[in-house]
């Protein structure tokens, strides 16, 4: 069986849950949210959005580091009930963790979307905005948490991904609706860079999939895809499998 592993956003989890088959395993994807409103998919971890995320995730995966409760719940979606409290979630996500841990090595490819160069910071560990951002008995005032990243440090982070993962078995993903947002422009900048120096795939959704001239592949908030974009994108991953 060929596995996977998917980083980022809903944008990159939901298209890859419909990937997943009997010779197919892709650990941390998600169920589509507008089709029935649920946080579980195969192995569903969290949605994650910019570079440190990603690393404090492939840091916990690899036994690097050992995240609090406290911060779990702040982090990643499975731990968290912040977010759309009652919301159907993953059951033991303690044990998925975990059979991912044991599983890393085997992995052959891990796809890794950036959608974001805003971080939060929380008692020198990163957490998800949506999390924070939500009552919770940690967080009074979580845009102080705030900070954005310059091009220099997405791209110091890249490459330490690189370090931890392996350059052979990345597959990085850039925003799918760049359309002259400065933040976003960095965010791909950053990626062809350092896809073209270290020879990784790079998906670029917004010109791979001509989203300008077609807009029918986002839903009206044009910050999800619709069940057509979903179908399209789901494609142009699939083309990465082995």
């Amino acid at each position: 069986m060929k596995k996977y592993l998917g980083i980022g956003s809903c944008r990159v989890l939901t298209p890859l849950y419909y990937l997943n088959s009997k010779d197919i395993c892709i650990y941390n994807s998600l169920k589509n949210w507008y089709i029935n409103p649920i946080f579980q998919g195969n192995s569903f971890i969290g949605k994650l959005h910019n570079t440190k995320e990603i690393i404090q995730l492939i840091e916990l995966l690899l036994g690097k580091i050992i995240l609090s409760n406290e911060i779990l719940s702040l982090f990643l979606t499975s731990f968290s009930n912040y977010r759309c409290p009652g919301v159907p979630r993953e059951k033991n996500p303690e044990q998925i963790i975990n059979k991912i841990k044991e599983d890393f090595n085997n992995i052959d490819k891990v796809f890794i979307e950036i959608s974001s160069i805003k971080c939060y910071k929380y008692k020198n560990k990163y957490v998800f905005v949506e999390h924070i951002s939500s009552k919770n008995p940690y967080i009074t005032d979580w845009s102080s948490l705030m900070y954005k990243q310059d091009k220099n440090e997405i791209i110091s982070d890249l490459e330490y991904i690189i370090e931890l993962i392996g350059s052979n078995k990345i597959i990085f993903v850039s925003h799918f609706n760049i359309s002259g947002i400065n933040n976003r422009l960095i965010i791909k900048e950053s990626l062809e860079f350092v896809s073209k120096k270290y020879n990784i795939p790079l998906i670029l959704p917004y010109e791979d999939l001509d989203i300008k001239n077609k807009k029918y592949i986002l839903q009206d908030d044009l910050l999800h895809y619709s069940l057509k974009g979903i179908e399209n994108i789901k494609n142009e991953y699939k083309k990465y499998f082995d």
